[in-house]
């Protein structure tokens, strides 16, 4: 009997015990209870010693992805010439085509024939870029202005930029360009992409186009061929 009495006690009736609670904040409470009082279906307690704890929350934040790079400047096409023309044109680096922006080709290196046309020649030592009169012209590599004439003479006002590419001495030609726009001379030390002129339609010249030449130890070579292995 005594047990018993006990057991009924001690169930019902605890000197201390541990509560916790969640108050209105959201803050979460814990603590002893001093007296706890059971009724007619009602209890009461109190706190003798509580202390709030933090209840952490996940952070998380929104951020944009990265923006992909640009994708690069790709002119591909039939020249008049009838050949198909692809290059990136805004490749950055030691060697960079003439239009950065791009440009259509109208005529590729070699044998050709231009109709209606007696001082075209029949064998072109170039390529002809036709990206709009006034069009800025780029150099394509570091080098020095070696010539600067015009406007008289087959390709009207001219220049040449002399430059040293993998060892080799190469020669960059820019002819046709527009009477006034010419911005180097002769001696003038230049980095790549400077601007040396403006697409013109000076000398024989049948609109206007950059005609432009690439020379390898003093020879023309297909300027095509040599921009697409040195442009980077």
């Amino acid at each position: 009997m005594a047990a018993s009495a006990l057991l009924i006690i001690s169930t019902t009736v605890p000197a201390a015990a541990f509560a916790s609670t969640t108050t209105p904040d959201g803050s979460y409470v814990s603590g002893v209870v001093r007296e706890a009082t059971f009724g007619s279906g009602a209890q009461t307690y109190v706190v003798t010693a509580a202390s709030a704890v933090d209840v952490s929350r996940d952070s998380y934040g929104i951020t944009d992805p990265p923006l992909p790079p640009p994708p690069p400047v790709m002119v591909a096409g039939t020249g008049e010439d009838g050949r198909d023309y692809a290059y990136n044109a805004a490749a950055a680096g030691a060697v960079q085509w003439p239009f950065p922006e791009g440009s259509p080709i109208s005529s590729g290196f070699g044998a050709r024939q231009v109709a209606n046309c007696g001082f075209c020649s029949t064998f072109h030592q170039g390529l002809d870029f036709v990206p709009g009169s006034g069009t800025q012209i780029h150099a394509i590599a570091a080098g020095t202005v070696k010539t600067v004439s015009g406007p008289g003479g087959a390709f009207g006002y001219h220049a040449e930029v002399e430059h040293v590419i993998d060892g080799q001495k190469i020669v960059s030609t820019y002819s046709h360009m527009q009477a006034g726009s010419v911005t180097v001379k002769v001696g003038d030390t230049l980095a790549a992409g400077d601007v040396v002129g403006k697409v013109g339609s000076t000398g024989n010249s049948t609109g206007a186009h950059l005609h432009f030449e690439v020379h390898v130890g003093g020879v023309p070579v297909d300027p095509m061929m040599w921009m697409l292995a040195h442009a980077a």
